[in-house]
């Protein structure tokens, strides 16, 4: 099922490479932006003090989600879903660049407009 909101993957992606930059920058020797990987209990996982490592394991999600974090640096799509952006932005502590105009929330483009006003009278807005 679509999100019904969405924000600018490009926006997104500024605020997250602001935030890998000064933490690259506490941490040194994790000056690269690529995780470290290291294999434990058979799976890939991601090395918990690179950037994305850490973005990860304050998500609780696994190695195979890093994909979508390099899709958004990349900026592969024009938009991401908000429930991605929001728990991206909660694992950096930068939510409030959804309320301070850094990101914007729009409605989901590729949302027909029928499912979009079934989406708004759920949410009583109409």
């Amino acid at each position: 099922m679509l999100d019904p909101l969405v924000v600018l993957t490009e926006e997104l992606a500024l605020v997250m490479e602001e935030w890998l930059y000064k933490h690259n920058g506490r941490y040194p020797q994790m000056g690269n932006i690529k995780p470290n990987y290291h294999y434990k209990d058979k799976d890939l996982v991601p090395n918990a003090t690179s950037g994305y490592g850490y973005i990860l394991n304050q998500m609780g999600k696994s190695a195979g989600y890093a994909r979508v974090l390099y899709r958004i640096k990349r900026r592969e799509s024009k938009h991401t879903e908000l429930r991605i952006a929001d728990a991206i932005l909660s694992a950096i502590e930068e939510v409030g660049a959804l309320e301070d105009g850094r990101i914007e929330v729009i409605p989901n483009p590729l949302m027909s407009m029928e499912r979009w006003l079934v989406w708004k009278a759920e949410q009583g807005c109409i």
